[in-house]
């Protein structure tokens, strides 16, 4: 009774066994296999606030290779509070983050923000030289934002938009603004229905060379053409495309266009895989 009487004492002091802390460098490996399972927020925001050691480790640019935002990020990015709060009261938090652990991002996933995308998107572009991959979805973002960010972007390799007022977009891309762009994601089905936005297939396919991958969607698209090649020349193509959609989404209609409806200007390669062009409703 007597030891156990003094085992309940040191428990309730916390006394016991002491575990010799890990190394930082194991450590840091246990963070990067729980960001690439959870990705790095909300993980390396609860972590860092356990200790100072943790806190040190989890700002390491390393672990911020892949960032995904919903609409409610609750307290992960603004301290600790209680619920959840909207976009607008995590913005400058978001924006610390930019400047100081996102040096090394490759891919960045916005979710559902109605407001304040511009000056995520200031952010991406003036912090973060490796970006890779970017998703706005479902987001409210201004075209001038639009615009700026595509005027000096990082190298895009994936770019998936599904937002309203995406006319500056293409036009910014069929001027060599993206070169390295594999997959390109457009859906203006959120801002309803609209005139037609231009579709410069021909200047698309010279600027962006390496495109795999085109879904246009959820809009009217018009394209334009290009005067015809010189004699001998030959016709514009996406060289290593294998998948093209136009008119699909959640505003596509179930009719659909031949090749022959764009004409040459969506010459592919030989055998090329799958073709999908779906009219927007008029």
């Amino acid at each position: 009774m007597k030891a156990q009487a003094q085992v309940s004492a040191q428990v309730s002091r916390g006394a016991g066994p002491h575990l010799p802390p890990l190394p930082p460098e194991i450590v840091l490996r246990i963070f990067q296999a729980a960001v690439e399972g959870e990705g790095a927020v909300p993980f390396l925001c609860r972590v860092s606030r356990v200790c100072r050691l943790w806190r040190d480790l989890a700002a390491d640019p390393r672990l911020w290779l892949r960032v995904h935002l919903g609409p409610h990020l609750g307290a992960h990015l603004g301290g600790p509070a209680r619920g959840r709060r909207p976009p607008e009261q995590v913005l400058s938090p978001l924006l610390r983050l930019a400047e100081t652990r996102f040096s090394l991002l490759q891919e960045f996933v916005l979710s559902d923000w109605s407001r304040h995308v511009g000056p995520v998107l200031q952010a991406l572009s003036k912090f973060c030289p490796h970006l890779r991959h970017l998703e706005l979805r479902r987001c409210q973002v201004e075209a001038a934002a639009l615009g700026g960010f595509l005027a000096a972007p990082p190298p895009l390799q994936h770019l998936h938009l599904t937002c309203p007022r995406l006319r500056p977009v293409l036009p910014a891309l069929a001027a060599g603004l993206c070169p390295r762009l594999r997959v390109l994601e457009l859906d203006q089905s959120l801002g309803g229905p609209g005139p037609p936005l231009p579709l410069p297939l021909e200047r698309l396919q010279a600027a962006c060379p390496l495109l795999q991958e085109l879904r246009l969607g959820g809009a009217l698209w018009e394209p334009q053409r290009c005067p015809s090649p010189a004699p001998g020349a030959p016709p514009p193509s996406f060289p290593r495309l294998r998948l093209l959609a136009l008119g699909e989404g959640p505003g596509g209609a179930g009719r659909r266009w031949g090749r022959g409806s764009c004409g040459a200007s969506c010459a592919g390669p030989p055998g090329w895989g799958r073709w999908s062009c779906a009219a927007a409703p008029r």
